[in-house]
């Protein structure tokens, strides 16, 4: 808001020659006319889009903390910048600055004729260009001019870019499995024979709930084969048979899902089927009363938990999806093994699972602990922890794998899409990934979080 100076003041602001008060380089002289602190409140922005029927324009809102944003004040310059560059797609045209000084602060932006009198913490600016403030002292008989500015990341395309949200107070430790239902992440973790399940809702990327200990089969559930079918989360029991929790207890309360089936493995979901090996056969089942054999051939090639996948539709029908899952074999010379089928509610045009051949080529996704697979965009993503047949760490997190082809070839990535470089600092803790929207979340044992999201102008 705009407060034109009394008439005293603004004559007083007029008649003054604009110079330092910092008259012979000494930052203390004349500290009745100064900048002391700066930082601004969040930034939020928001962005038009259509439902997915595309038939009504809806709205959503990404908020950039404005405590993580940190500036330096060059007091014998005069100048105010922020250190480093905000993500580019950021509204910074009404930005809340709060600012310590001494004497009295006002504020010019562009397209201003004048000067008028500014309310730390209250007032707006439009940091989209250079913002000057004046602070005269008191007494009116010296005055100082800051020219303050936001700097603003020009993106790069197809790059990622990352947010350390270290303020998480998350406590995690050991293997751990993370899944995406709309807007909020469930992170289970084995906790060493006492599972619990800890939350976060990504409109407030801090604020995971406290870990909550599993209730009903809890004790006997294999955390690292929970899958989320149907907007519900089902997991396999030491005992074979499944079990499921549903997302209005948090995922915190399982009970005994199936009628007397039990499975050596439950493997992955797309939306129509949820999958599992029952000792002979990939099964799939629609209703998980009526399970029909879905894959006979190259079992032994089967990854083994925590299995990755990804299933979504295909570019050509609405009704067909493509499923990929991957992970780890169980062979002696431990190779990542692929799977892929196009699935369909109609019979006639559903597909059985298919093992894919390593390709002869370069571009194979390595053997890796702690293999991780999400999708993000129109491409799958890959990474992973040591070698899993060396336990080499030197490269463990260190490098993103892409593939456009469904899991058949998977190309490394050296710059744009880069892993944060703390990941490797601990390579022995396990790491889950999620994609959420247009985000990709990775939560890391110890409590580390990082955001990521692919450079372009809107996200």
């Amino acid at each position: 808001m705009k407060r034109i100076l009394t008439k005293i003041c603004l004559f007083a602001a007029v008649a003054l020659t604009v110079v330092s008060c910092l008259k012979d380089k000494d930052v203390t002289t004349y500290p009745q006319c100064a900048i002391l602190s700066f930082s601004i409140g969040n930034i939020t922005t928001r962005f038009y889009t259509k439902t997915h029927d595309g038939l009504s324009d809806s709205t959503y809102t990404r908020v950039i903390d404005g405590s993580t944003v940190g500036f330096n004040i060059d007091q014998l310059k005069g100048e105010i910048e922020s250190v480093d560059s905000i993500i580019g797609w950021a509204d910074i045209s009404r930005v809340v600055p709060q600012i310590t000084y001494s004497g009295q602060l006002f504020c010019k932006q562009r397209g201003w004729d004048a000067y008028y009198s500014f309310a730390s913490g209250t007032d707006s600016v439009d940091f989209t260009h250079d913002v000057e403030f004046l602070v005269v002292s008191t007494d009116q008989q010296n005055s100082r001019i800051y020219k303050a500015r936001l700097n603003k990341a020009s993106l790069v395309s197809d790059s990622l870019y990352w947010t350390d949200m270290s303020d998480t107070h998350l406590s995690l430790s050991g293997l751990h499995r993370s899944i995406a239902l709309g807007t909020r992440i469930y992170t289970f973790a084995a906790g060493g024979g006492s599972p619990t399940v800890t939350t976060l809702d990504t409109s407030d990327p801090t604020a995971w709930t406290p870990a909550t200990a599993l209730t009903g089969a809890a004790s006997d559930l294999d955390i690292l084969s929970i899958t989320l079918f149907q907007d519900k989360f089902y997991a396999l029991g030491a005992d074979g048979h499944l079990y499921t929790a549903s997302p209005e207890t948090q995922g915190a309360e399982w009970t005994l899902a199936d009628g007397g089936k039990t499975f050596s493995r439950l493997l992955c979901a797309d939306k129509t089927y949820l999958y599992a090996h029952d000792g002979t056969c990939i099964v799939q089942s629609a209703d998980l009363l009526t399970w029909t054999p879905n894959g006979t051939a190259d079992l032994d090639q089967l990854p083994a938990a925590p299995v990755q996948s990804a299933a979504y539709n295909t570019q050509t029908h609405g009704g067909l999806q493509h499923v990929v899952m991957l992970g780890l074999n169980g062979t002696a010379e431990k190779k990542t093994s692929t799977w892929y089928k196009i699935s369909s509610a109609d019979n006639d045009i559903d597909q059985p699972w298919d093992h894919i051949p390593t390709p002869a080529t370069t571009y194979v996704l390595p053997a890796l602990d702690n293999l991780t697979m999400v999708r993000l965009g129109n491409t799958l993503l890959a990474f992973g922890g040591a070698d899993a047949n060396t336990g080499n760490t030197e490269k463990a997190f260190k490098t993103l794998y892409e593939s456009a082809d469904n899991g058949l070839t998977w190309h490394p990535y050296t710059s744009k899409k880069c892993l944060p470089e703390q990941l490797n600092e601990a390579p022995a803790q396990p790491v889950t990934a999620v994609s959420v929207g247009d985000q990709l979340w990775l939560i890391q044992s110890g409590g580390k979080v990082w955001r990521g999201i692919i450079g372009r102008q809107k996200p």
